[in-house]
């Protein structure tokens, strides 16, 4: 017969020996490295989420260097340097992340994985970001593909 007891975290647990066990010396341990696991699981989850925002705003500010150089918006170089490329892409993906964590903290990390939890609003957080810039990108290949301009004098 199988007899219950209650685990670290307050849940059921069964057990196929007698009696319920007493609380150890080992549970504060245990709950601190399960304290640490959460924490990491959710830290690895926010660095995806990231990383993730990052690579779709660099390839929508790729399709913008892309449109200004064949549409001939500026004369060579494109639109923006390298340096502001970079801080632009990093920079963006990192407010609209910060903006996500403001709201939806807890649920970076989920039981089972460490991703975000697909059941919640943060979903949002991922989803309209992304479809927003790649729609932005398809506008702009769109234009580039079309433009029919004269090249910039001087």
């Amino acid at each position: 017969m199988l007899n219950t007891r209650r685990d670290v975290s307050g849940s059921l647990d069964y057990s196929p020996v007698g009696g319920v066990r007493e609380p150890s010396e080992k549970e504060p341990a245990r709950r601190e490295r399960s304290y640490l696991l959460q924490t990491l699981c959710r830290v690895i989850s926010i660095l995806i989420h990231y990383f993730f925002t990052a690579c779709f705003i660099f390839m929508t500010l790729e399709a913008l260097h892309m449109y200004s150089l064949v549409a001939y918006v500026v004369k060579k170089d494109g639109m923006f340097t390298r340096v502001q490329n970079t801080v632009l892409g990093w920079g963006l993906a990192a407010f609209i992340i910060m903006f996500c964590m403001c709201f939806e903290y807890d649920n970076y990390g989920g039981e089972y994985h460490c991703w975000l939890r697909m059941d919640t609003p943060l979903l949002y957080g991922q989803y309209i970001p992304v479809v927003g810039s790649v729609i932005m990108t398809f506008t702009l290949i769109e234009a580039a593909g079309a433009a029919d301009y004269k090249p910039l004098k001087g």
